[in-house]
């Protein structure tokens, strides 16, 4: 709730797998990614608004991407763009998961964009290494999440959602009235219909 009441939200982002965060930083800092896809994409959805009026939500659970996006979540807010990013995974309901992640590759900072709260992940095999950390994390009802959020935004605000995260299905149903509409061309975008 802070987060709308501190900045001007006309539009909602919500990045689902934020993984190192180079989405959120398609939409705010567009000239870094010229040839970026999801350009476009951002352009249509968010059309006649200020960039920093669009509020990003972003979730991810893997620590080790944490200090990263807490320094780039700090950066944005500076700048004046709403970014709030939570360190937990989202699903169906508000509770808590075991995250499992690969080894940590010291020398690869992309080496572990990977990680999973699938019960399945813990013997998958990544680039030929075992992932062998597992780890509780906090998991946040996506449902509830969009619910605050039409809450605070105007009823007829843009919220685009981008869904990247392993081993999870998120089901819609529960929010029937904020149904995910994929957008066409983008398999990882969806629009939140009121």
């Amino acid at each position: 709730d802070a987060l709308f009441a501190t900045y001007k939200c006309r539009a909602v982002y919500l990045d689902v797998g934020t993984n190192r965060g180079v989405q959120i930083r398609k939409l705010y800092q567009p000239l870094l990614f010229p040839n970026a896809s999801a350009l476009q994409q951002f352009a249509t959805e968010f059309r006649g608004i200020d960039r920093c009026d669009v509020c990003t939500i972003g979730f991810e659970p893997n620590p080790r991407q944490w200090p990263h996006l807490q320094h780039m979540q700090g950066a944005l807010r500076a700048a004046g763009a709403g970014v709030l990013i939570f360190p937990s995974a989202a699903g169906i309901a508000t509770g808590s998961q075991l995250l499992t992640v690969p080894r940590a590759d010291r020398q690869d900072p992309w080496g572990d964009l990977g990680a999973s709260v699938s019960p399945h992940a813990a013997g998958l095999e990544q680039k030929g290494q075992r992932w062998n950390t597992t780890l509780p994390t906090s998991m946040i009802s996506l449902c509830d999440v969009v619910h605050r959020v039409r809450h605070w935004v105007p009823a007829h605000a843009r919220i685009l959602m981008k869904l990247d995260v392993e081993g999870v299905r998120v089901h819609a149903g529960p929010v029937a009235d904020h149904v995910p509409r994929v957008v066409p061309g983008h398999k990882s975008l969806c629009r939140v219909a009121h």
